[in-house]
């Protein structure tokens, strides 16, 4: 489905429901307009996970926590939808929702350092070879560039990781979107069926995570740059219109919403550190851990509703 996002759409952050209604009805100029009624009685809670690049990672840290915060209150996540580094932490949770989020997470990168050790010894010659021609040429020579996240790789372990699944063969509902190049433009594809993998990998593609992403020629990217995107609520809403949503926003950015958007949020924003070192934290090195206690400390400071 090719839903495109129209920039008379969006409206100022909003954190609150009350507030955005409020908002809304100030910037079409109808404060006197009563404010349409929101749902009062989600049947579901939707997790729903930002953008982020590797800041993304802290999304494993606050699933973990907020499935403890839930549980404290008899309540549970019922489906998740996620964008970019939020789909893969998103997916690896849909996929087995009784496991530790975090533990997912860092096996999937130590399950990618380890297809990438196995790929660099077979192709060792031929890749130092490039990079002989590469010193020639520019002076320089990474070795290491083999061993940081490359996209075709990263999707083909994280396939074999959740077993080749389809979306629809997950534990939970999960839905991701990304952008597809159509003409001249982009517009906004949803995907809720097909391979796992290969969803996720359209999601992330953005060259903040994988060194090989070009976005000016890519087929398929993150779709960040669309602001009602970063924090896919509105999306979410669409999607599962009887749900409550809780988003979980890393970007360093305030949350948008679309003026239709009635699914009562809760916004829990992860505070995003000036710089991480991103070579470790794809690593699941101290730089991961560092992310992860960010993400539970976010969750934390927030009380979950009763």
């Amino acid at each position: 489905m090719v839903l495109p996002h129209s920039i008379n759409l969006l409206r100022p952050p909003l954190v609150a429901l009350g507030v955005s209604l409020l908002c809304a009805q100030i910037s079409l100029g109808c404060s006197s307009a009563p404010a349409r009624p929101i749902i009062t009685a989600p049947l579901r809670t939707c997790v729903v996970l930002s953008v982020g690049e590797f800041y993304g990672i802290a999304h494993a840290g606050a699933l973990r926590q907020l499935q403890r915060q839930l549980q404290n209150h008899g309540q549970r996540i019922d489906c998740v939808v996620g964008n970019s580094m939020g789909a893969v932490v998103g997916a690896l949770y849909a996929s087995e929702p009784q496991q530790d989020p975090v533990e997912r997470m860092r096996a999937l990168l130590v399950a990618y350092g380890a297809q990438s050790e196995r790929e660099f010894a077979q192709d060792q010659l031929k890749y130092l070879a490039a990079e002989a021609i590469k010193k020639l040429t520019e002076g320089t020579i990474d070795i290491g560039a083999f061993r940081r996240l490359a996209h075709g790789r990263f999707v083909r372990v994280m396939d074999t990781f959740v077993a080749g699944r389809l979306i629809e063969q997950l534990s939970l509902p999960f839905a991701t979107f990304h952008q597809r190049r159509d003409g001249g433009g982009l517009v906004l594809v949803t995907v809720r069926t097909g391979n796992v993998a290969h969803a996720v990998g359209a999601s992330a593609a953005n060259p903040l995570i994988f060194d090989d992403v070009d976005i000016k020629t890519a087929a398929q990217i993150d779709p960040g740059a669309d602001r009602l995107s970063a924090v896919p609520v509105s999306d979410a809403c669409r999607l599962f219109p009887d749900a409550r949503l809780i988003a979980i926003n890393v970007t360093g950015e305030p949350l948008a919403v679309a003026a239709e958007t009635r699914c009562p949020v809760e916004h829990i924003v992860v505070p995003r550190r000036p710089s991480i070192d991103r070579a470790d934290a794809a690593k699941g090195g101290p730089e991961f851990d560092r992310l992860i206690g960010d993400g539970e400390a976010a969750v934390l400071s927030w009380r979950a509703p009763k």
